[in-house]
């Protein structure tokens, strides 16, 4: 749409302005920026929209601005130890949606309100691990924290609950994968993965049965695309 020029004369709140009359396409309260500038800073009624109007609306989008360069800092910061704890969030939170009203794997007890994504190959031993998803499960923030894991109660829980078929899967893990480089895009594209995963999992809002729990891991995990 072609704006039409017009003279330079105040409407609205600045009508008693006579403004300079000067033909122009841009105007704010009919004026031009010369007079719009000496109609805010030299009159009353200007001086109150700029104090109320101007001000806030600039200060919003300093703010904004700020905000935004802040998170680019933050984002240039971070370092691949940043990048990949944000994927173990990501990561965990898949786990305790698919093992969501199941039991502990190491003690068997059904399991409270918080409760850990406790991994049988621990992350500090085995960083190649840390993101398979058959490698962590449900398991009870005592257990986790305070027993290391109890992994002699763990892998006794997962043939329990998921057979000896999976145990040899499990055990297997260490020697399948041995070493895993993933460098920043790597993991702030597998980042992005997993919460589109956990979002879907949260819109389900299902509890899965034995079979369904460790299929979702597979599946994920291939998803993902970290493991084959």
């Amino acid at each position: 749409m072609d704006i039409k020029e017009k003279p330079c004369k105040g409407i609205g709140k600045a009508i008693s302005v006579k403004g300079c009359g000067t033909k122009t396409k841009y105007r704010t309260f009919g004026l031009c920026n010369n007079c719009l500038s000496d109609f805010l800073f030299d009159t009353d009624a200007g001086k109150l929209i700029f104090e109320k109007r101007i001000i806030p609306k600039a200060k919003n989008n300093v703010s904004k601005e700020q905000k935004k360069k802040d998170s680019e800092t933050r984002e240039s910061l971070k370092t691949l130890s940043d990048y990949s704890k944000e994927l173990q969030k990501e990561i965990n939170t898949i786990v305790r949606l698919i093992d969501k009203d199941f039991i502990c794997i190491s003690t068997g007890k059904p399991l409270n309100e918080k409760y850990d994504a406790g991994h049988f190959y621990s992350v500090g031993s085995n960083p190649s691990l840390r993101f398979n998803l058959l490698n962590i499960y449900a398991q009870s923030v005592y257990a986790n924290q305070y027993l290391s894991g109890d992994q002699i109660n763990f892998i006794n829980g997962i043939k329990e609950n998921y057979g000896s078929g999976l145990k040899s899967i499990v055990l297997r893990l260490k020697s399948q994968y041995k070493v895993i480089r993933l460098n920043k895009d790597d993991l702030k594209e597998k980042t992005q993965i997993a919460r589109s995963l956990v979002k879907h999992l949260k819109l389900e809002n299902k509890t899965y049965n034995s079979v369904e729990r460790i299929e979702l891991r597979k599946k994920y995990n291939k998803i993902i695309g970290i493991y084959d």
